[in-house]
């Protein structure tokens, strides 16, 4: 795990109590300062991402001779180092049914063995702006014609609870409705290519990743004011690709800083 930590090389002329304190409001202070980098370093993510890596900055131990902070969460730990096909601490294009499924059964029962292998429901929790660029995805019909598609949007956002949202809408009197039944279609699509190019390297990986072809929205739920769509991933079916997470390295630039964050020159920094 990633951390900062801080040792006295003297007492500094402080009592036992006092460099206590004076320990902890330098771990404090560090703490601070990461948090403000990752802020900042960090936005080109979800915030629901920034907070939960920010939360996992903490002050972990402390006393009259040192302090750590340290980044305690493995979430956190996969956008500081990288997640790539190694896992933490790599880099690139890995296919997520690695770490999905191939690993024992945990208490909710997943994955579970099919008779094509493997294979667990993953839920796809969108909240209302994040839904609406779902469905501006998905809405290959109204490509180029976006007032038509904005009403759509407007339709699928304001859907009742439990409500299933069909890829195709019907049209009624002007406004568009949500479909509760029929088959769901299919949405053709082409092959794409996903990739990734390891900033400290410079190395590219790609592969070619064969579309599934279940609509954006197909069978998706309103539940608790979130818009939520259950996929399947088993090794009956297509690879999950994913770009990979490029490791961010927020913490050299945290210890980088910490002399400027000390007070006293006789402390050392680890």
């Amino acid at each position: 795990m990633a951390e900062a930590r801080i040792t006295l090389s003297e007492h500094l002329g402080m009592n036992t109590g006092k460099r206590v304190r004076y320990m902890h409001s330098i771990g404090l202070a560090i703490q601070n300062n990461w948090k403000n980098k990752a802020r900042h370093i960090l936005g080109d993510v979800s915030a629901s991402t920034r907070t939960k890596y920010m939360h996992a900055i903490e002050v972990v131990d402390y006393n009259e001779n040192q302090v750590i902070v340290r980044l305690s969460h493995k979430f956190a730990a996969m956008f500081e180092q990288g997640l790539g096909p190694n896992g933490v601490g790599s880099y690139g294009v890995f296919d997520m049914r690695k770490f999905l499924l191939d690993k024992p059964k945990g208490r909710s029962g997943w994955p579970k063995m099919g008779k094509k292998g493997k294979w667990r429901p993953i839920p796809f929790v969108r909240g209302k702006e994040q839904m609406a660029e779902t469905v501006r995805k998905s809405s290959t019909d109204l490509a180029h014609d976006d007032a038509e598609l904005e009403k759509r949007v407007r339709a699928v956002q304001g859907m009742k609870k439990e409500v299933l949202v069909k890829p195709f809408m019907q049209k009624e009197a002007g406004s568009w409705k949500v479909i509760r039944a029929g088959v769901i279609p299919k949405m053709i699509v082409g092959p794409r290519t996903v990739y990734s190019i390891n900033p400290e390297t410079s190395v590219r990986t790609a592969v070619t990743a064969q579309p599934h072809k279940t609509d954006l929205i197909a069978g998706t739920k309103k539940m608790g004011g979130k818009f939520v769509t259950f996929r399947i991933i088993s090794y009956g079916g297509k690879p999950w690709y994913h770009p990979g997470i490029r490791p961010r390295r927020i913490a050299r630039l945290v210890v980088r800083d910490i002399p400027k964050l000390l007070p006293d020159p006789r402390m050392l920094v680890k």
